[in-house]
């Protein structure tokens, strides 16, 4: 699935929001969980900052 492939660092933020496939079907909550870098704790940081709901 992308997201592992995101969490892996293989595959690019944008590179998989030009993907019509998973984003779709994905919360913008995982996807922030699996960026290199960003734990569960700023990626809810960052869905509050952004105003985008958690669920």
């Amino acid at each position: 699935m992308a997201v592992q492939l995101l969490k892996a660092g293989d595959l690019s933020l944008p590179a998989l929001l030009e993907r019509d496939d998973d984003v779709a079907k994905t919360l913008v909550r995982r996807l922030f969980d699996s960026l290199p870098g960003i734990g569960k704790v700023h990626s809810r940081q960052l869905l509050v900052e952004l105003g985008i709901a958690a669920a």
